[in-house]
């Protein structure tokens, strides 16, 4: 499944950018037509398909390096639009130095200052129609995704929220699984679990759902939780390396949402750290943590909904 989803991307990645490399080609093409015998045209010290290729060799490195978000689940208009814009600023810079120290053409011209915001704009509008041609499509049921959710009795309402809080995300759920496992952070409660009898259970849910899946049966479960879902207060958990961190990468190659710095893995997990503690876990030489004082505040507060033993729930 993860490497059908990295083929998806790279191919959508591939199609967009060879698309606006060819919309910043065509577009140099239809402003070098209006430039006919204007002092702009005379400033060019090399033939026009020269700069075009120039331009869109500048572009596609440009794009290349920066990416596309276009792909995701969910990706807003402003998302978009920032990503266009940061593009935009890398790609002038790279092809005004290009063609100033080459003599091509004049860079700082009004008129390639024009070309450079209407091809803003254009790259924009491109990016924005295709997401919202997807979204229709999505919300039309097309590239559906059926989804068993797996986690806590907690997680999977959020779980929930997220995969189906919009029609054009693409996903429905048909069953859900509250799994019982050793808490991430105060690994005293539920210590041991999932254990053997977890794993008979577990596995009779899965044939349960698979009989659910052959009869065709895509109807959404009736998940206990809070709607609207509330959502959860208190400090980021992030994990720290400490002093006795190799730098080997092992944490960054594992999280599952890129929060850990692939080139510098002692620096502290951004923003997008989910406090899922799998850095913690992996480290070959235990060398990441939380906070010891953030833990035992932790455990002090999971104390009185934790101590109880749970069973296993499905949901269908």
């Amino acid at each position: 499944m993860g490497n059908k989803l990295l083929t998806y991307k790279r191919m959508v990645n591939t199609m967009v950018i060879i698309t606006e490399t060819l919309i910043c080609g065509g577009l140099f093409g239809l402003f070098y037509s209006w430039a006919q015998g204007s002092s702009w045209e005379k400033t060019m010290g090399v033939p026009q398909t020269q700069i075009m290729l120039t331009l869109m060799l500048c572009y596609f490195v440009t794009a290349i390096n920066t990416g596309v978000s276009l792909y995701n689940r969910k990706v807003y208009a402003y998302r978009i639009v920032g990503h266009v814009v940061q593009n935009m600023f890398v790609f002038a810079i790279l092809a005004g130095c290009i063609l100033t120290v080459g003599h091509y053409t004049d860079a700082w011209s009004k008129l390639f200052a024009g070309y450079l915001a209407t091809l803003l704009v254009c790259l924009a509008a491109f990016r924005l129609t295709l997401r919202y041609l997807v979204k229709s499509y999505r919300s039309r049921g097309g590239n559906l995704r059926f989804v068993v959710l797996v986690g806590s009795y907690e997680n999977n309402v959020e779980l929930y929220r997220e995969l189906t809080e919009a029609s054009y995300a693409g996903f429905r759920v048909i069953a859900a699984v509250a799994a019982i496992a050793e808490h991430s952070i105060a690994r005293q409660f539920a210590a041991g679990r999932p254990d053997a009898q977890d794993a008979a259970q577990l596995a009779e849910f899965a044939q349960q759902i698979q009989q659910k899946l052959l009869a065709e049966d895509t109807s959404e479960p009736s998940i206990p939780g809070n709607r609207p879902y509330k959502q959860a207060g208190g400090h980021r958990m992030a994990p720290e390396a400490t002093e006795d961190c190799v730098s080997c990468g092992a944490c960054a190659a594992a999280c599952p949402v890129c929060a850990i710095d692939k080139g510098d893995p002692k620096r502290a997990a951004g923003e997008a750290c989910i406090s899922c503690m799998r850095c913690v876990s992996l480290c070959p030489v235990h060398a990441r943590e939380v906070n010891p004082v953030m833990t035992a505040v932790a455990a002090k507060i999971l104390k009185k909904s934790c101590t109880q033993e749970k069973a296993n729930e499905l949901f269908l």
